[in-house]
């Protein structure tokens, strides 16, 4: 994530929608971005594809649509009230990871904002199905909220694994990401490298020190860089939640296909933990289970201008 000039809202009407916004807000103005608000009603999707014609129903679904672009419409004001530029687009589609997946394509947003699902686990909102697919097929960078609010100054943590040889660009691509945005927000970021048994021993002095490097490119002290000695799927909830972690960046890469398995045990004991928000990463190089013309309908709408693209069935909203 090198500059953020976009950023995709997935709202759903629930109360959820508000602390969502403020983020979304708080990064938009400090960076400069925009917003586009987005709904998509599920709902009215799956039966439309069965049933050809069922009375009422299509009234039903037009009068959904309608209410949810009234929605993002009065929210787009609060929008604009803090000089962002908002757009606005409300779609049928089901499954919901499928609908925010294709949005991304048409829109080419640098972020995903989305509240983490109503699944609840030790009275805190956890990834559901559609968030778990959504780690494995969005194209940009994906942040779940569990809706706490942030602090005055966020707290960002990045996790990264310094042993991992099949992605070399993976840590970079997470401490310069964490780096950009807690700059941008004037807050405060630790790095953390959870050491596991492997890295024991002298053996393990290269990794911290090429993590300790890295760090200084960014301008960080070594204060600000943490070695966790352990199984990281224990140490890190408990780094994260003694430091107050806002948000904790992590590495969105596997080579499995079942939901749960997205980002391992990390991951999921993390977020049955943690009340922090999520921001999910992925390698430069990387291929996306999507189908090929997804791939090809994305490149060609981000290589068109900005004036283009991002218009297709929304209404759009200038800076004031």
């Amino acid at each position: 994530m090198k500059d953020l000039t976009s950023i995709l809202v997935v709202l759903d009407g629930s109360p959820r929608d508000t602390p969502l916004l403020t983020k979304a807000l708080l990064l938009a103005r400090e960076l400069n971005a925009r917003i586009e608000l987005f709904s998509c009603d599920t709902q009215h999707e799956y039966p439309r594809q069965k049933v050809s014609a069922q009375r009422g129903f299509e009234t039903a679904r037009q009068n959904t649509v309608a209410d949810l672009y009234d929605y993002l419409r009065r929210l787009s004001h609060s929008v604009t009230a803090h000089n962002v530029a908002v757009t606005i687009d409300v779609v049928c589609r089901s499954p919901l990871h499928e609908g925010i997946v294709h949005k991304v394509f048409k829109s080419c947003p640098d972020l995903v904002i989305k509240a983490a699902g109503t699944e609840r686990s030790a009275g805190r909102p956890t990834l559901d199905v559609d968030d778990w697919q959504l780690v494995r097929t969005c194209p940009v960078p994906l942040m779940l909220s569990r809706g706490g609010a942030w602090s005055s100054r966020p707290r960002f943590a990045a996790a990264v694994n310094v042993l991992a040889e099949e992605t070399p660009d993976l840590l970079e691509r997470i401490l310069r990401s964490a780096a950009y945005l807690s700059d941008g927000c004037r807050g405060e970021l630790d790095v953390v490298f959870g050491e596991c048994a492997s890295a024991a021993g002298p053996s393990g002095k290269a990794p911290a020190a090429k993590l300790r490097n890295l760090a200084r490119e960014l301008h960080l002290g070594d204060d600000r860089v943490w070695t966790l000695a352990g199984d990281p799927a224990a140490t890190l909830p408990a780094f994260a939640a003694k430091r107050h972690s806002d948000v904790l960046v992590l590495g969105a890469l596997t080579h499995q296909t079942h939901p749960t398995a997205l980002a391992g045990t990390l991951t999921r004991k993390s977020m049955d933990t943690l009340d922090c928000d999520f921001l999910f990463l992925r390698p430069g190089r990387f291929e996306f289970p999507v189908r090929r013309e997804n791939e090809a309908a994305w490149a060609n709408s981000c290589s068109t201008s900005y004036a283009a693209r991002g218009q297709v069935g929304s209404e759009r909203y200038g800076r004031v």
